[in-house]
């Protein structure tokens, strides 16, 4: 996904409505991204509104997608949570719910790990991160 990403901002939007293959790439990343694979519109207007999103956030998009696709952690509970903490209404989404949103969860007592049907793990480089900072 990073991949198509990175090939859609090479690209300017002139390049990439005149080519054919490209336009089907933005719509295909577009839909994947933003509209959990829905069909996407295809005018011209469409198109270009969803290459200014990709331009500006579609990174961490992809990036965020891949942290969920690569997590460990199996939330035994579907849909989104509501959670009443002293400074609001936490609401948790289980089909985006990454490792480290997970333990920083588990950390500040929004969820706990009987939440969880295989617990969250810290990734190598989240760990590296946090003793850098020590």
């Amino acid at each position: 996904m990073t991949k198509d990403v990175n090939k859609i901002i090479s690209n300017s939007f002139d390049t990439i409505k005149g080519d054919g293959v490209l336009a089907m790439l933005l719509l295909k990343t577009y839909s994947k991204l933003y509209r959990d694979g829905q069909q996407v519109r295809t005018c011209e207007r469409s198109m270009l509104k969803y290459y200014q999103e990709i331009l500006k956030d579609g990174k961490m998009k992809a990036e965020l997608k891949k942290q969920i696709e690569e997590r460990v952690c199996v939330p035994n509970f579907k849909g989104t949570r509501e959670v009443y903490t002293r400074s609001g209404i936490v609401l948790v989404k289980a089909e985006y719910l990454t490792d480290e949103a997970a333990l920083n969860f588990i950390e500040k007592k929004i969820l706990s790990k009987s939440d969880f049907e295989t617990q969250p793990t810290v990734k190598k480089k989240v760990a590296e991160k946090k003793a850098e900072t020590k």
